[in-house]
């Protein structure tokens, strides 16, 4: 076995130090509470808006705000991981593989829009 080279390994200890620290236990809270949240919801990429169970249509700081008055959750953790559900979590149910092409090209400039508007990110 090789003995690893210098800052081969920093990025490994730096994450443990992260995971374990308030920050990181936050933030994995916030990825729980949010696939939760979300797992019944749908999305509309043309309008950009997130459809909840009952009708509710939603921008993403509504369902930010939502999630957090439902749970208490740190509001900066509960937008940073829809937009990870939005990239990663969120499923269309039946569609072609260039119709997925599409929506994942929709999806990123929905959240470079997103982002570019709310400065922190």
């Amino acid at each position: 076995m090789r003995k690893p080279k210098a800052g081969q390994n920093d990025f490994h200890e730096g994450f443990s130090r992260w995971l374990y620290s308030e920050e990181g236990w936050t933030s994995l809270e916030a990825t729980d509470v949010v696939f939760k949240a979300l797992e019944a919801t749908d999305l509309d990429v043309d309008l950009r808006m997130t459809f909840w169970p009952g009708g509710d249509m939603l921008k993403i700081n509504q369902t930010a705000q939502r999630i957090h008055k439902q749970t208490g959750t740190d509001i900066e953790s509960i937008k940073t991981h829809i937009l990870g559900w939005m990239q990663t979590g969120f499923e269309p149910e039946t569609i072609s593989e260039k119709q997925m092409e599409i929506f994942e090209e929709k999806i990123g400039a929905w959240i470079d829009d997103f982002k570019a508007a709310n400065l922190k990110y």
